[in-house]
Formats: structure tokens, sequence, C-alpha cells
């Protein structure tokens, strides 16, 4: 016998890799059990991905006002924004409207857009801004050309419809450094 040639040994049949329809059904089953118990969790980290990024964008805001206060070195201002009927900006409203970052103190007066730095558009519905205490935040607060705002000031981000999840808070203290946080202020449903 030739040492090159070795014969192969003879293999039983194997079984094709499908799947039978009881298996697939039993899979099917597991599967949407599986995803039932997961979508409200799902949903949850959705709703905190939303609120954080809301929150990131008032820090935005504060962080812009800061540095171009001291890059012009004038006071920039932070406030509500209320857009009239005749499309015309003022100062006035909640957060939750939107803001305005300017150039200079606020006034009740229509804001000129040579100071107006940049306007922020209402937050999503369904959610608010806050202040510390839990109420709708009102009023503007202004950076100064050293960079401090001389007061110590919280703005949360808060959903309306699951006041139990923890809403994301711009802190902001009396030097005039923001901060994000979360579940630093009351978020109550309004």
């Amino acid at each position: 016998m030739n040492r090159m040639f070795r014969p192969h040994p003879v293999r039983p049949a194997r079984r094709s890799g499908g799947l039978t329809l009881m298996e697939l059904l039993i899979a099917l089953a597991v599967l949407a059990v599986v995803l039932g118990l997961a979508a409200p969790s799902m949903q949850s980290l959705l709703l905190q991905a939303q609120l954080r990024s809301e929150g990131s964008r008032l820090l935005n805001a504060v962080q812009l006002a800061r540095s171009e206060a001291a890059a012009r070195f004038r006071p920039v201002s932070i406030c509500p924004a209320v857009q009239a009927a005749a499309g015309e900006l003022r100062c006035g409203g909640t957060y939750g409207d939107g803001w305005l970052v300017l150039e200079g103190l606020p006034q009740d007066a229509v804001i000129e857009p040579a100071r107006l730095l940049r306007l922020y558009h209402s937050v999503p519905d369904g959610y608010r801004v806050a202040d510390r205490a839990g109420a709708d935040a009102v009023g503007a607060f202004t950076y100064y050309p050293d960079g401090a705002t001389r007061r110590n000031l919280t703005l949360s981000v808060c959903s309306r419809q699951r006041p139990d999840l923890a809403g994301w808070s711009v802190v902001i203290n009396r030097v005039g450094r923001a901060r994000l946080a979360r579940d630093w202020g009351r978020c109550e449903a309004v």
C-alpha cells in the first residue's frame, strides 16, 4: 500500500442547519417578552438623553455669555425671550420660551439687532426650565467683564410628563463658573 494514499473514512449524513417551525415560534415568543420588558427603560433612557441635551444647550448659552463679556470687556446678559407679533424680540416671559444672549444690560425695550449675540429657541414641548425652587425660571442675569455674575443661580431643565426623572441643571456660582449637574433643583409637574 502506498503511504501517500489513505482512504477517507465514511462520515454519517448530517442534518440540515435550518430551524423547525416550533423552534422559530419559541424564539419569537422569547424575543417579544424581552422587548416588552426593555421598552419602558429604553424610553426612560431616551428622555434622560433629551433632558441632558437641553441642559447642555442652556450651558452653552451661559458659557457664550461669559466668554463674550470677557472678550468685549462689556457686560453680556442672558434673558428669557419674548417674540412680539411684529417679530420684535424683548426680554420677558420664561426660559422655557427661549432665551437671548445680548450685549449690555437687559431692558424691557425691543432688542436692537446689533446687541443680539445669539437667539436660542424654546425648549421642546413637554419640557420646562425651572429655578432651584421648582418655579418657572424668569428674569435676566448678567456676566461682567471680569467673568463674574455676582449672584448664584440655578436653571433646571425638567420633564413635564415625567417629573420623577432627574432633571439637568445649569448651576452658576457668584464668580461666574457654570457647570451641568444632574438632579440639582426641584422639578415638579406644572
